[in-house]
């Protein structure tokens, strides 16, 4: 069944109404009146049960008709620029086993002239498995059975293809949440191979994805721009820019258009074009809660790191605790894909953290402690949890904070990686706020502040989504210091 008050509370209000007049058509008027109460986010499910007038069984066989009927409705009423064509493909087995010959052929051949136009590769393997049936003691039989094998075989690698893009953002967000440098070679393999999958035939789809798999590495790996690298992620974005713009009808190509405006932000970002940035960054922020899903495709969670520095640099930490509370609402995230989810509770603790909510922030960060096992991310486990103890210091929890700060440092002394130099800085600067108030304390945050700054500026980089600065440090008071 699907988690119903979750997906309810997440449809639109021009969804919500057009699922009540389609089930008011089927007569479901007991689901429409669940789906109005589902909406209600204060009601819990025994007083919807008795607002309903059913018994505790007959309020489970409720919801799950209405589960199945969301599902019908949505699978019913799928976008689908091609569906009469699909349709027919799916028509295949009809023609073969219902249809004469010469009839059957006919459609045949004109339902693979279409799947030509608009190139849908994985359909034409239908159609030349059935041309080549009811070929067999035709001359034609050879042909068929040639195509059948090559677009089997293409398909075959453009699958493999998205499975290779699927796998790099999964070792990405493992690399990024780990600081493992073994990692490293993992990403480098799959984008060796993804270039040796984009040789085997001349096809923009390959190609396509070869390029995105490129700028994320060259982006989000390397860390600093390198010479040479800013004018090959321009080239590779251009290209892939312009075949999905030659096949704006293909559905396939029509979801990445918000990806390829995350890859010309980040690269805006990586050649401090921040005015052209901008452009690109709000055509993700319109369809945020969309673009976190394509955790296929890319890394998607870290727009929302990016999102939290800007809102914070440029002043707008009001509008960020706004905007994470509007995003939960219409977004939930996944705690399977750890990686992932780890950076939105980053961010909810961030917005919490910027109008100075340090308990919400805690709150936020224990729970994201207790809820995934960090055992393979040391570098998130020790990131969260000094952003945990400075949440503490801020909140007037001094003992608590430094409980969790000496284990830090024991545990980032395990590691000789520049991630946990930075770490064991960073800690470093908390304990200093344990001195009394006065000249030394300010100049050894001064100082330590600004080597933190220097280190802190790579492909993996600690605490980005929120701002340590002098007055932040300071103004842990003297209140703060333990005896």
């Amino acid at each position: 069944m699907l988690h119903l008050r979750n997906v309810v509370q997440k449809l639109s209000n021009k969804e919500t109404e057009s699922i009540s007049l389609w089930l008011k058509q089927n007569e479901a008027d007991k689901c429409v009146e669940l789906l109005h109460y589902l909406r209600i986010t204060d009601l819990d499910e025994s007083t919807i049960s008795s607002k309903l007038k059913t018994s505790a069984s007959g309020y489970y066989a409720l919801r799950s008709r209405l589960s199945a009927r969301i599902q019908d409705f949505f699978a019913h009423n799928a976008p689908e620029a091609n569906i009469d064509l699909i349709k027919n493909v799916a028509n295949i087995p009809n023609l073969l086993y219902n249809t004469p010959r010469e009839l059957a052929l006919t459609q045949l051949l004109k339902i693979e002239k279409e799947l030509i136009k608009l190139d849908i590769p994985h359909a034409l393997t239908e159609v030349y498995s059935a041309l080549k049936k009811i070929s067999r003691h035709s001359p034609k039989y050879f042909e068929y059975s040639q195509q059948y094998n090559k677009h089997l075989a293409y398909n075959m690698a453009i699958d493999k293809a998205k499975e290779l893009l699927l796998e790099f953002n999964k070792y990405l967000g493992e690399y990024k949440m780990s600081a493992d440098s073994t990692l490293l070679e993992v990403l480098e393999m799959l984008k060796q191979e993804m270039i040796n999958y984009a040789k085997l035939y001349q096809s923009h789809r390959l190609e396509v994805y070869k390029n995105i798999l490129i700028i994320e590495y060259l982006l989000f790996i390397d860390g600093k721009p390198k010479k040479g690298n800013e004018k090959i992620i321009e080239e590779h974005l251009s290209v892939t820019e312009k075949v999905i713009a030659t096949h704006k009808h293909d559905a396939s190509y029509s979801f990445l258009k918000t990806l390829m405006a995350y890859l010309r932000f980040q690269f805006c970002l990586y050649t401090k074009q921040e005015k052209n940035a901008t452009t690109y960054y709000k055509q993700v922020d319109h369809k945020l809660n969309i673009f976190l899903l394509n955790n296929f495709s890319c890394f998607p969670s870290h727009f929302l790191l990016e999102k939290s520095k800007l809102l914070i640099e440029s002043g707008e930490v009001e509008k960020l605790y706004e905007e994470y509370n509007l995003l939960s609402e219409s977004y939930t995230p996944y705690k399977e894909d750890v990686a992932n989810y780890i950076n939105y509770k980053k961010f909810s603790a961030a917005a919490s953290f910027g109008v100075k909510k340090y308990g919400e922030t805690a709150a936020i960060l224990n729970e994201l402690i207790n809820e995934v096992s960090l055992k393979h991310f040391p570098f998130a486990e020790l990131e969260i949890k000094l952003f945990l103890a400075l949440s503490l210091l801020l909140n007037n929890k001094p003992g608590i904070a430094k409980t969790f700060l000496k284990n830090i440092q024991r545990r980032a002394r395990e590691y000789d990686s520049l991630p946990f130099d930075i770490i064991r800085l960073l800690t470093k600067l908390l304990l200093i706020t344990y001195l009394p108030p006065g000249r030394i304390r300010k100049m050894k945050i001064s100082n330590n502040l600004e080597k933190y700054r220097k280190l802190n500026n790579g492909a993996i980089q600690l605490l980005e989504c929120i701002l340590i600065d002098e007055s932040l440090l300071e103004s842990i008071t003297n209140s703060n210091v333990l005896a």
